[in-house]
């Protein structure tokens, strides 16, 4: 499962690598309706994931407190913090997605770079229409 996730990140930087610097405005132009799905999909993510996490820790830890096994709190407790941390994780990825965007709007300085704009369709979507 990790190594999905590492292939999958490889995937997007090769991707953000191969556009050149100076056709930012052109490329962000065409796929702003790509971006702005992705902002989407990220505001979803930080309503929805909080709000799974709360259910399943509480459905677990009532599993665990009415069913008397020794063992069965530590484990709800334990995988109750594993879904608190993914979910910390889903509240930094703007961040990440900023920084990384920063990183391929500072390549060069020879050309007026605006993968910013790509960053805001994501990171805001409201300020991209």
């Amino acid at each position: 499962m990790k190594k999905k996730y590492i292939y999958l990140t490889i995937i997007l930087i090769s991707i953000l690598s191969v556009f050149p610097v100076h056709a930012a405005n052109a490329y962000c132009s065409g796929l702003k309706s790509t971006f702005m799905f992705i902002g989407e999909i990220v505001r979803l993510a930080k309503i929805v994931v909080p709000i799974i996490i709360i259910g399943l820790g509480m459905f677990d830890l009532f599993k665990a407190v009415t069913g008397g096994k020794d063992g069965e709190i530590g484990k709800s407790f334990k995988s109750l913090v594993m879904r608190l941390i993914a979910g910390v994780c889903i509240f930094f990825l703007p961040t990440v997605i900023e920084l990384v965007f920063s990183w391929v709007d500072g390549w060069s300085d020879n050309y007026e770079s605006s993968y910013s704009e790509c960053a805001k369709c994501i990171l805001n979507v409201n300020d991209c229409k």
